[in-house]
């Protein structure tokens, strides 16, 4: 305790004497002030210096974890330093390092958001952000920034939500759109990659709208057209091609496809894609057995030396439909010189061996196509195509058809190579023989299209069970509904069965008929006499076509409208209406000869009797209204005219009618009978007079 107290008094006693002398020596005073002030300097600096480093270090742990999906080099390293009065900017130094300069603040979590915000904004695709729209290059910021902040500091996505709230429309549209890419692991090992070489391709040109088209494009395919989840089809092609941006995917989706063929077919799809010039490849694959499949295949391709692989990280997982799935996505790059010259010794090969090959056809014009053989381009005219003469390649051949082939002649000094289909199994004459064979069998074969001109449905065009060939049925071969539109009875995808009629070698089809149709005319269940309602089907000047039955058809003449004129028949005749319902007398019915007349007129009876009946005997004025050599017409009402003979027209012997009477005239006339040749009032003037 004593001891304490002499401490404590000494102390005091040293604090005193040390302010008494600094009181009295302004000097010294002034000494120790600035001693101070040194140490507090250097103190600030160091604080300063260890929040650069602290800073420095978590970006550059983030940006090598981002890298390793992508390329050791992608987000470049960072340097980051305080704000002051010569260095307000961030920006790349020459060695491609960024320069980050921020104020920092008390709030950590705002301290790293602003300093992965600036290094995102200069980092990310820093040589294609000149050429894509400026809302683009922000959703792609904050995608990028916001898994950053998952790595790093979840506490900073509050401060990353309110400047994503604040932005527009276009910004947070874009943004939803790729960062669903980067839910399902294509923004960091598809999109990323390319946008970034496709930068470095056009960083010579002038930013154009053409150029930032080309980019929203890419970025649209890519989440529009990728869906393999829901689309597993390896002929699927997965493109997208422009002037500075080939894309393509290959898809590893059948495992009976590689049990089957093996490497094969994968290895043509990447030499095809690589000879057409395309920039990358991807091979995509769903779970774990794919998954394996394409590294097998990557490997195989890269060790062929025509590849390189273009991401580092290949597998990686995914929540769907609260499962864990493997996902498995693998960039490669051709080289085609390399490509050129395997497919030279490849080729040579097969000519040696006297092997047939499969080769893919790139395009098809009407006198040759452009076949794709390991990534080496071959014109094939048509005399080597078929065992006989091709009007049009074009009938029998398309884009991405393989087709198996013998090399004729292989001469490497003149680089000329000469390809021959004819006597292998894809010639078309042995594909036409293998058809044929079925000509009395009944075949299957699905609708594809329906042929009509002006509205007017003429046949069937049918793929063929089994075969490439498609099969041509005229509209008699396809329906015996004659005045039915074809499509009442068939729709595209419907399956029909068939029977092979000829082939045609013009147009590269066989002429087929459907069997088992369907004879509409066997059992009709109206006869002769019948009062029946039909439907019109068509309408012409002199007649009407009217359905009676479902296939039965008939006509009724313009003479069978009505009770009236002819003139005024022709009249009525064109108030009809396709599709109208109207009630028809059955005049005559051949049903072995499909053929049946139809009255309408005759449904009710004939006005001309029903006013003889009431009026024999009876007087009517009336005025004439046609003059014939052997009488004359008489108008008695609206619907009633009477025939009046010469005989009956005056008790005097008449030379010329006309002397007589004039249209016109008015008379009075008797009715005394009816025609039932010409089904007609008759009368008379004569006895009307006396």
């Amino acid at each position: 305790m004593i001891v304490k107290l002499v401490y404590f008094l000494f102390g005091v006693g040293v604090f005193f004497s040390i302010s008494v002398l600094l009181d009295c020596y302004p000097k010294i005073r002034l000494i120790c002030s600035d001693i101070f002030r040194v140490f507090c300097f250097f103190a600030k600096w160091i604080k300063k210096a260890n929040i650069e480093s602290e800073f420095t270090g978590i970006i550059e742990i983030l940006s090598k974890d981002f890298n390793k999906e992508i390329r050791e080099n992608f987000l470049p390293k960072c340097k980051v330093k305080w704000v002051n009065k010569k260095n307000v900017d961030n920006y790349l130094n020459n060695k491609g390092d960024a320069i980050i300069c921020i104020n920092f603040t008390k709030n950590r979590d705002m301290n790293i958001f602003n300093a992965l915000n600036n290094y995102v904004k200069i980092s990310v695709l820093s040589t294609a952000k000149p050429f894509m729209e400026p809302y683009v290059n922000k959703a792609i910021n904050y995608v990028t920034l916001r898994a950053l902040l998952l790595k790093s500091n979840r506490k900073s996505l509050s401060i990353f939500n309110k400047y994503y709230t604040d932005e527009i429309d276009e910004v947070q549209d874009e943004f939803q759109k790729i960062n669903s890419l980067y839910e399902i692991g294509y923004f960091k090992r598809i999109l990323l990659p390319e946008l970034s070489d496709w930068g470095e391709r056009v960083s010579i040109e002038i930013p154009s709208d053409e150029l930032k088209k080309e980019s929203e494009e890419f970025i649209n395919w890519l989440y529009e057209d990728t869906k393999i989840d829901t689309r597993e089809d390896e002929q699927f092609n997965f493109i997208y091609e422009r002037k500075n941006l080939k894309i393509a995917i290959i898809l590893v989706a059948k495992e009976e496809t590689y049990n089957n063929y093996g490497m094969e077919p994968y290895f043509k799809r990447a030499n095809q894609y690589a000879s057409r010039d395309f920039n990358s490849f991807y091979l995509l694959a769903i779970g774990e057995t794919k998954g394996e499949i394409a590294k097998n295949l990557a490997r195989e391709l890269q060790e062929t030396e025509c590849y390189h692989k273009k991401t580092r990280e290949i597998s990686y997982y995914i929540i769907q439909d609260q499962k864990r799935i493997k996902h498995t996505c693998i960039g490669l790059t051709p080289d085609v010189t390399t490509i050129i010259q395997k497919a030279w010794e490849r080729i040579e090969s097969h000519f040696t061996k006297s092997e047939a090959f499969y080769v893919t056809i790139e395009e098809v014009v009407e006198k040759n196509v452009l076949v794709d053989a390991y990534g080496l381009k071959i014109t094939m005219n048509s005399d080597e195509l078929a065992s006989f003469e091709i009007p049009d390649c074009r009938r029998y051949f398309h884009f991405d058809q393989d087709i198996k082939v013998f090399v004729k002649l292989f001469n490497r000094d003149d680089n000329n190579i000469e390809l021959s289909n004819i006597n292998t199994e894809t010639d078309p004459q042995k594909l036409v023989d293998k058809i044929s064979k079925k000509s009395s069998e009944v075949i299957i074969g699905k609708v594809g299209k329906i042929l009509k001109t002006n509205d007017y449905e003429h046949a069937l065009i049918v793929s063929i069970q089994g075969s490439s060939f498609k099969g041509f049925i005229p509209r008699y071969f396809a329906s015996n509904y004659e005045y039915r539109k074809i499509s009442d009875q068939y729709e595209v995808g419907d399956e029909v069965e068939i029977s092979l009629i000829e082939f045609n070698e013009e147009h590269a089809s066989f002429r087929c008929k459907c069997v088992n149709l369907i004879n509409p005319w066997e059992n009709v269940a109206f006869t002769e006499n019948d009062i029946i309602e039909v439907t019109v089907c068509l309408i012409r000047e002199q007649y009407v076509i009217c359905e009676a039955e479902c296939g039965v058809y008939g006509k009724l003449p313009v003479s069978q409208l009505s009770w009236s004129s002819r003139e005024d028949n022709l009249n009525l005749i064109n108030e009809l209406n396709i599709g109208q319902q109207i009630e028809v007398k059955v005049l005559n019915a051949d049903f072995l000869n499909k053929k049946i007349i139809f009255s309408k007129k005759q449904v009710e009876e004939n006005p001309n009797i029903t006013f003889h009946r009431s009026n024999l005997g009876k007087f009517f004025d009336g005025s004439v209204t046609k003059i014939h050599f052997s009488g004359i017409n008489v108008k008695i009402d609206e619907f009633i005219k009477a025939f009046i003979p010469i005989s009956e027209i005056s008790k005097e012997y008449i030379n010329d009618i006309e002397d007589v009477v004039q249209i016109g005239e008015k008379v009075t006339v008797k009715i005394t009978g009816y025609d039932d040749l010409y089904e007609n009032v008759v009368a008379s003037i004569k006895q009307a007079i006396e």
